[in-house]
């Protein structure tokens, strides 16, 4: 398990409301049209070990650069982005992107994703064609610091992704 810092707890357990899946799902084919990469960050609050996932933010317009191998967002974005969290209210939990083909997390998406000790980035294949409960498809990884991220399997992600049947989800669109 990753490391933690004290403006980070640990976290042992996501809780994620089927609402959440839906909405992440419904915004990266809609910002990649099956064709170019899209990305979402989830937020959330973290207690006793506990991250609830409440929030999906999809990032639009100038400063979010899409390509079929490639999505990135500029300062700006993440600017604009860190200015919607309120911690330890809520704070960035992890991101979700996808691939063009197989589910990896490849070098760049260790380069440019945010490098937070237990932050997760969940890669998505062929440009989330699939549904919800073909999450078994998608790629787990956690933050270690230091721009490393390490794969979380399939025992460890039953363990600790646990999908909640309510809870409510915000959406927000996040511009430059």
């Amino acid at each position: 398990m990753a490391a933690t810092n004290r403006y980070f707890p640990r976290i042992n357990t996501f809780a994620l409301p089927t609402a959440l899946l839906d909405n992440t799902l419904t915004a990266l084919r809609t910002e990649g049209e099956f064709c170019v990469e899209s990305l979402v960050f989830w937020g959330g609050a973290v207690a006793d070990g506990v991250a609830v996932v409440t929030h999906v933010f999809v990032p639009k317009g100038p400063g979010v650069y899409k390509h079929q191998l490639q999505v990135r967002i500029n300062e700006q974005v993440i600017a604009a982005l860190c200015g919607e969290l309120d911690p330890p209210r809520l704070v960035l939990l992890g991101q979700v992107h996808t691939h063009m083909e197989a589910a990896f997390h490849s070098p760049s998406d260790d380069r440019f994703s945010l490098d937070t000790p237990g932050y997760v980035s969940i890669v998505i294949p062929e440009f989330a064609r699939g549904n919800v409960s073909a999450k078994d498809e998608w790629a787990f990884y956690e933050c270690e610091g230091d721009g490393r991220f390490r794969t979380i399997e399939a025992k460890e992600r039953a363990r600790r992704f646990l999908i909640t049947p309510d809870g409510a989800v915000t959406v927000h669109d996040v511009r430059a």
